[in-house]
């Protein structure tokens, strides 16, 4: 009987960095839960000593992203594709897991909206990771 080859698993788990807010945008603008979250997320980043990012997902969707800057956002994760034009909430927890998966934040900001509520969900279902809402 052959046995097979043990393999490597590598259980370490890059270092997290940053807080991040996902971004949404009502008619073409900025939601205002978006910027109350940016300016936690601010505040929180000065004790922390992370950086303030924001995730926006959508399609046509660039004109806020000096908002997001203005409001405190460092750097904007963008994902500005048609498929995002209509907002499907498994698309968008897909985006935004592989998003997680790839930079790793140490925190992530959902606004408590009938979007937020269901899409963080999903996010940490398909991430196993607590989030974190305004309420």
């Amino acid at each position: 009987m052959d046995i097979p080859t043990p393999q490597l698993v590598d259980t370490t788990r890059p270092a997290s960095q940053g807080i991040w807010v996902l971004a949404e945008v009502e008619d073409n603008a900025l939601a205002t839960v978006t910027c109350e979250l940016l300016g936690k997320a601010v505040e929180l980043s000065a004790s922390l000593k992370q950086k303030v990012e924001a995730v926006l997902i959508g399609h046509q969707v660039n004109e806020v992203i000096p908002q997001l800057i203005a409001h405190g956002a460092q750097r904007v994760h963008l994902i500005d594709a048609e498929p995002f034009a209509s907002f499907i909430e498994e698309n968008y927890a897909r985006a935004v897991v592989e998003l997680v998966k790839q930079h790793h934040p140490d925190i992530l900001l959902v606004g408590a909206t009938p979007r937020g509520r269901g899409l963080s969900a999903r996010i940490a279902a398909r991430k196993w990771l607590p989030s974190v809402r305004a309420s």
